[in-house]
């Protein structure tokens, strides 16, 4: 009555979805936060880091020179985002990040997510 579940299939499926869902990110890692940049009517959010960010997509506004990476808040919870971000600065701690490797929110490379070590 009742089929019988593989383990190694439901492995298969979840490491499948996680491929799919990360494919098109870069990592870069770990940096630190150097500046944070808020307060924007539509909610946007910038930071800049302590290393040339990776521009895969070659977003124009994003280079050695200008080290600001995007918060889109039509992709993420910049709320959220600034709060971490705000923490990794005043602690000094290394800060991991997905970077969106197709896309450019605007001229800058976007992030997609980040941790904190």
């Amino acid at each position: 009555m009742f089929k019988k579940i593989y383990p190694i299939s439901v492995s298969f499926v979840l490491f499948f979805l996680s491929g799919s869902i990360v494919a098109n990110t870069v990592e870069q890692g770990p940096v630190k936060v150097q500046q944070i940049y808020a307060g924007y009517q539509n909610k946007n959010l910038f930071f800049s880091i302590n290393d040339n960010p990776r521009n895969v997509n070659e977003c124009p506004s994003t280079k050695p020179s200008n080290p600001i990476i995007a918060v889109s808040p039509e992709l993420s919870d910049t709320n959220h985002v600034m709060s971490l971000l705000m923490m990794a600065k005043s602690m000094d701690l290394d800060v991991h990040l997905d970077l969106y490797s197709e896309q450019c929110y605007g001229t800058h490379v976007v992030l997609r997510r980040l941790y904190i070590e």
